[in-house]
C-alpha cells in the first residue's frame, strides 16, 4: 500500500470565566465556566480523517478528576470528521461548564478508537483504523483563578503528530505537536499561489501535488529544515522546525479570470513574527524524520511576515521576476 501524506490542524477553544461567592453568608464555591470547540486546518491526501470523541477529562492538582460528557443532540458521543471544521470554522464541543476553579495538570481528550466505525482515515487506498494510545489524548494544563477570565486554543499539528503504521496498517495519534495558547491573540496566514508554479511542482509523483506551504517562528532564520521531530537523526544544529506546513490546494469555486484557484491557508495562528516559505519538494517530507529538503525551492520564495492578534494576514506566493 503506498503511505499516504497528510496535515491536520485541530484547535480546541477553552473559554473560562471565574467567579466568587454569593452575598450571604453561605460560602459558595469558586468556579469556572468551559467551552471548547474544536476545529482543523486543510489536509493534503485524506479523504476523511474521523474522530468519535466521548469526554473531556479535566485533571486537578491534588483533587478528583472533572469529567465533562461531550455528547450529541441525542446524547450519544460525537463523531466529527475534521475535514469539516476548516479555515477556521469549529464545533462546539462543551458550552459553559461550570468547573472548580484551581489548578487542572492536564486536559484529555477521551476519543473511542476501537474500531474504524468511531475513528478512523479514509485515503485513496482505502479506510484504515486511528489508534489513539491508551484512548485519550495528554495536552497539558491550565489555571483558572477565581474572578478570572481565560481562553485557550488546544492545537494541534497532526502532520507532526499522527504517524502511519504499516504492520498493521493503521494510523496513531499521539500528542506530540500540541501546544496550549491564548485563543484572543489568535489569527490567520493565507493567501493565492501562482498558477504556474503551483503547476510546475506536478511532475508525476504518486500523489498531486501542488506544492507545500511551510511557517516557521520568527525573522532572520538561516536554516529552514523540513518537518522533523526535535533531536532527529541528521538533523543539524540551526536547522528551524515548522510550526505548521501544509500542501497548497485547488479550489473548485475560484474564479480563474479574476484570481488563482491555488491558495494555502493557515488558521487559527497565535500572534507573532513568522518567516513564511513555499517548496515543491514537500510531498517528500515525512513528519518524523530529517529529509534536508529544499526549502524555499524554488529559491527566493520565503516571506518574513507580522501577524497582530487576531489579524487575517494575505501573503500571495508567485516567481521571484526582475534582477
Amino acid at each position: 500500500m503506498t503511505k499516504t501524506k497528510f496535515a491536520v490542524l485541530i484547535s480546541s477553544i477553552f473559554v473560562l470565566s471565574a467567579c466568587g461567592g454569593g452575598g450571604d453568608d453561605t460560602p459558595t464555591p469558586a468556579t469556572a465556566n468551559l467551552s471548547l470547540s474544536i476545529g482543523d486546518a486543510p489536509v493534503d491526501g485524506a479523504d476523511k480523517v474521523v474522530v468519535t470523541i466521548d469526554s473531556i477529562i479535566l485533571k486537578r492538582d491534588g483533587d478528583s478528576d472533572v469529567v465533562l460528557p461531550v455528547q450529541d443532540a441525542s446524547g450519544n458521543p460525537v463523531t466529527l470528521d475534521l475535514l469539516d471544521y476548516q479555515g477556521g470554522n469549529t464545533y462546539l464541543a462543551i458550552d459553559s461548564a461550570a468547573i472548580p476553579a484551581g489548578t487542572y495538570t492536564d486536559v484529555r481528550l477521551g476519543i473511542e478508537d476501537e474500531d474504524t466505525s468511531k475513528s478512523y482515515v479514509e485515503t485513496g487506498d482505502g479506510t484504515f483504523e486511528l489508534k489513539v494510545p491508551s484512548d485519550e489524548l495528554k495536552l497539558g494544563g491550565f489555571t483558572a483563578s477565581a474572578g478570572g477570565q481565560l481562553a485557550f486554543t488546544l492545537d494541534f499539528n497532526l502532520r507532526k503528530a499522527m504517524t502511519y503504521n504499516p504492520g498493521p496498517q493503521r494510523y496513531i495519534l499521539k500528542p506530540r505537536g500540541v501546544s496550549l495558547v491564548d485563543s484572543t491573540i489568535l489569527g490567520q496566514i493565507g493567501g493565492e499561489v501562482d498558477a504556474a508554479l503551483a503547476e510546475s511542482c506536478n511532475t508525476g509523483t504518486d500523489n498531486v501535488n501542488y506544492g507545500f506551504v511551510y511557517l516557521y517562528s520568527g525573522h532572520s532564520l538561516t536554516n529552514l529544515g523540513d518537518d522533523f521531530d526535535d533531536g532527529a537523526a541528521g538533523a543539524p544544529a540551526d536547522a528551524s522546525i515548522p510550526v505548521a506546513s501544509m500542501a497548497v490546494t485547488l479550489s473548485d469555486d475560484a474564479d480563474p479570470s479574476t484570481t488563482d484557484p491555488y491558495r494555502y491557508q493557515f488558521g487559527l495562528i497565535p500572534a507573532g513574527d513568522y518567516t513564511l516559505a513555499f517548496s515543491c519538494d514537500g510531498i517528500n517530507d515525512e513528519p518524523e524524520t530529517y529529509e534536508g529538503l529544499t526549502i524555499p525551492n524554488p529559491a527566493g520564495l520565503s516571506y518574513e511576515l507580522s501577524l497582530a492578534e487576531g489579524q487575517g494576514l494575505e501573503q500571495d506566493i508567485a516567481p521571484v521576476t526582475g534582477g
